[in-house]
């Protein structure tokens, strides 16, 4: 009489997503440019098992000059086993400071009745 068993093994991977995203970001344009360098903490992933990687995926890094109008700013973690979790925020730079004039020379004007 012969007796088989069979084992079975099952690993379950869990993953996190990348600490907390940050939120969207507004921010007026540096004086006198067309542009505003940004500050954020970029996310950092985790994962139940050692080795995860987080990236930035698009948009730019922290403290750089971000362009008027808006940018997506992504990071993805990816983890050993294969498995991928993204967070995005927005950073959206307004122009809210007036234009000005220079180089002005003064005119005189005369009218003759």
């Amino acid at each position: 009489l012969s007796l088989f068993s069979s084992l079975s093994l099952l690993t379950i991977a869990t993953f996190s997503c990348p600490a907390a995203c940050p939120a969207n970001i507004s921010s007026n344009t540096d004086a006198s440019a067309c542009t505003a360098v940004t500050s954020f903490t970029a996310p950092e992933g985790t994962d139940n098992c050692a080795g995860p990687i987080t990236v930035r995926t698009a948009g730019q890094d922290s403290n750089t000059p971000f362009l008027l109008g808006t940018t997506r700013v992504e990071y993805t973690v990816n983890d050993t086993s294969g498995l991928e979790a993204t967070c995005e925020f927005y950073v959206v730079v307004s122009d809210n400071e007036n234009p000005t004039i220079s180089n002005q020379t003064s005119r005189s004007l005369s009218l003759s009745l």
